[in-house]
This record gives structure tokens, C-alpha cells and sequence, in this order.
């Protein structure tokens, strides 16, 4: 009776938030088209100046490249959504394309105020319209970045500090290192590479908040789903479930098998909300449109690999695919950083006594978490490869835990 209870009681909590976004979607498109379109035209001229795929710091390496091409489709989008001429274009998510050449067609798009949308994105949610729209009504691009920049860095500062608190300071340390490790100076400026970086530092202030609450924190994983789905789709979204989860198994410090009991229930409620939500959206866009939406299924057997791409790409193998994702990973820059910290570990484990956790803390739990995301990477091999540029921020979950294995591996003993 009490499971069934919370199953209800689960099940109107995850409708209602699949209302509340469709209602604020809709109620954000309601803002001033004409402010919206003035900062369009700043924000344009600043990507035809930067390029479509900039790189920082005057390197050539991917995990210094920024991705203008989905910036530039982002505002694109959120210009779109006006839902006083259209409210049914908070399902069809529209944009205008001349070619493939996104940063192009919204330039063109700002010179040209009597140009109609022409494409459209149905198969997503595109939840991140509801935060990009209104600061495009307040500033351009360039100003966006820095407010991104602040909330990213406060969020992750209060993340680290509460870990700190509620764990230990091995925790704090190892989130602050991989986020370092993940390049935060690119990451907490972009539009794209941010979203599941909020969610995940907001799902970890959660758990911190939470752990002694079991029902409220398959309620925060659950939430982290839907929202996954509804603000993302594919950059990271494997993130927003296992930075919080490690963060919650470093609270915790319990046995693996109450441990492994809790990571089966986590990943289920985060992945059946997250496929959920996708299944949602796929329902709006088959009734208030005119496509099929669930035709975007079809993807499923060339995002793994089965079948061919299309002529002129790339086919990447699962080994191939992931070898890229480490690559951007683990520059020389951060196989230095992390290898510093991996001898003063060894250093503490000689110069004092310590001795190896056994098999029944969930301190191996960690492991699997590790695993989970390079598994994905693996299983969706077009898309990881492709998209390595961004997609390998996947690995930000297996980094944590992996960190957080090896400094919990093993402990000292007791005099």
C-alpha cells in the first residue's frame, strides 16, 4: 500500500512538472519579439566574428573548441518561439536554416526581419528556451555568457562547499578537480555545454541536502530525469545522474549492497523520467503537428552504429568513438594535473599505515558508476564520435567517481 502510494504520488508529481514546463515555455514566448530580435542582431555579428567552431586559447584541441554552430541554433531557436503569432512553436520548436551553416542563417536571419521560418527541431523539447528567451530580452550573447559564468561557478562553490560539509574534504577536492579536469572556463559560458552541469551540481546541493530522506531523494533523481530531457537531450546527459550519485555514496559511506540497491533505484527513476519525458514530447508533436512524432526512433540504428551513415561522414567505431571522447579528456595538461595528485596520494599511502577497503563498503560502487558513462559513450558510437568535441563531458561522472574510488580505496588503520 505504501509503495503504491508513492507511485501515485510520484507519477502526478512528474505530470505536473511536464505541465509546468509546457505552460513556461508558452508563457516565455509571450516576451517582447521586438527586444528579443534587438539582441538577435548583436549576438549575430559577434558569431560571424568568432567563427563556427572557435578555438580557445589558440589551440587546435577539441577540448578548447567552442560550438558556435548550436549557439547560434539556440537563439535561433528561442527567436522562433513566439507564441503570440504561433503558440503551437513551443512543440514545433522552428528556426530558419538557409543550408547547414548555422551561424550563417542567423546572421542572415538579423538582416533580414521578414524571413519566415523554414525547419524545425519537433523530436526535442528544447526546454532551454525558457531561460535563453528572456535574457535575450534583457542583453545579447556576449552579456549572456558572463551571467552563465557567474551562476556556473556559484553553483559549483556551493556544490563543493556543502560536499564538504556533509562528506569529507576528499569529496569537495575531487569534484573541484574534475571540474577542472572538464575545462570550466569553456563549459560555464556556453549555452550548450552548461545545461547538464546545472543540473548536476544542483542535484548534488540536493542529495547533500537530502540523504537522510530516502523518499526525497528518489524524488530529486527522478526530477533530474525529466528535466535532463526537458532542457537537454544528448550533451551529458549521464551526468545529472552520477555526479549526485557519487556525491550521495560519499555521504553515505554504507555497504555495497545497500549501495548497489540504491544505484539500481537511482538510475532507474533518472532513466525511466528521462525516457519518459522524450516519450511525452512525442505524443505533443504527433497531436499539434503534422509529423510523426515518434518517426525520430528510427535514428536509434545509426546513432549505434548498425546501419551506414550517410555518404560523406565518418563511420566511427564503438573503440574509435570512445578513444576521442579520452583523448579531449585527458590532455597532457590533465594527465599531469592528475598524475601530481595521484603520487601525493601514494605518498600518503606509504608514509602511513593504511590497508585496503573490503569488498562490502560501497566504496566499489564507484567503480560501476565509472563504467556507466563510458558504456554509453560505447552504445551511442556515431554520435560519441562525431560530437567528441562536446560529448566526451560524458566522462565528467566517471572522472568523479574514479577519483573518488582511489582516494577511498584505501584507509588508515586504526592505532
Amino acid at each position: 500500500m505504501f509503495q503504491k502510494k508513492w507511485l501515485t504520488r510520484y507519477a502526478a508529481l512528474y505530470l505536473a512538472v511536464a505541465i509546468a514546463g509546457a505552460l513556461l515555455l508558452y508563457l516565455t514566448g509571450l516576451l517582447p519579439q521586438d527586444r528579443v530580435r534587438a539582441n538577435l542582431c548583436t549576438s549575430a555579428l559577434q558569431f560571424e566574428q568568432e567563427g563556427q567552431f572557435p578555438y580557445l586559447f589558440n589551440s587546435r584541441s577539441d577540448a578548447y573548441r567552442v560550438d558556435a554552430y548550436s549557439e547560434s541554433l539556440i537563439l535561433n531557436h528561442a527567436y522562433f518561439m513566439d507564441t503570440r503569432t504561433s503558440p503551437v512553436s513551443i512543440v514545433q520548436n522552428p528556426s530558419y536554416r538557409d543550408g547547414w551553416h548555422p551561424v550563417d542563417s542567423l546572421l542572415k536571419l538579423a538582416q533580414d526581419e521578414t524571413l519566415a521560418a523554414n525547419s524545425d527541431r519537433s523530436h526535442y523539447w528544447l526546454g532551454f528556451r525558457t531561460v535563453v528567451r528572456p535574457l535575450l530580452t534583457l542583453m545579447p550573447y556576449q552579456d549572456i555568457r558572463g551571467v552563465l559564468s557567474a551562476a556556473f561557478f556559484a553553483l559549483f562553490l556551493c556544490a563543493a562547499f556543502l560536499l564538504y560539509q556533509q562528506a569529507d574534504i576528499r569529496a569537495a577536492a575531487c569534484l573541484a578537480l574534475t571540474v577542472i579536469v572538464m575545462n570550466p572556463i569553456i563549459v560555464s559560458a556556453s549555452l550548450q555545454y552548461s545545461c547538464c552541469f546545472f543540473l548536476a551540481f544542483a542535484g548534488v546541493i540536493a542529495v547533500c541536502r537530502l540523504h537522510k530522506k530516502p523518499a526525497a531523494l528518489y524524488v530529486v533523481f527522478l526530477l533530474l530525469g525529466q528535466l535532463t530531457q526537458y532542457f537537454d537531450f544528448y550533451t551529458a546527459p549521464v551526468i545529472t545522474w552520477g555526479l549526485p550519485f557519487a556525491a550521495l555514496l560519499s555521504i553515505q559511506k554504507s555497504t555495497f549492497r545497500k549501495g548497489m540497491a540504491q544505484l539500481g533505484l537511482t538510475l532507474g527513476l533518472w532513466a525511466a523520467a528521462y525516457a519518459g519525458m522524450w516519450f511525452l514530447k512525442m505524443i505533443l508533436t504527433t497531436l499539434f503537428t503534422e509529423e510523426n512524432g515518434f518517426a525520430i526512433f528510427s535514428h536509434f540504428l545509426y546513432y549505434t552504429g548498425v546501419t551506414e551513415p550517410a555518404e560523406g561522414l565518418v563511420r566511427f567505431t564503438p573503440w574509435g568513438a570512445l578513444s576521442l571522447c579520452l583523448k579531449n579528456t585527458f590532455t597532457p595538461a590533465n594527465i599531469l594535473l592528475l598524475s601530481v595528485c595521484l603520487i601525493s596520494l601514494i605518498i600518503d599511502w606509504l608514509t602511513h599505515r593504511h590497508e585496503l577497503i573490503p569488498g562490502s563498503r560501497a566504496v566499489w560502487c564507484y567503480a560501476i558508476v565509472a563504467a556507466l558513462p563510458v558504456i554509453w559513450l560505447l552504445c551511442a558510437s556515431q554520435a560519441s564520435g562525431r560530437h567528441s568535441y562536446f560529448q566526451y563531458r560524458t566522462l565528467t561522472a566517471s572522472v568523479f567517481a574514479g577519483l573518488m574510488f582511489v582516494t577511498q580505496l584505501f584507509e588508515r588503520k586504526k592505532a
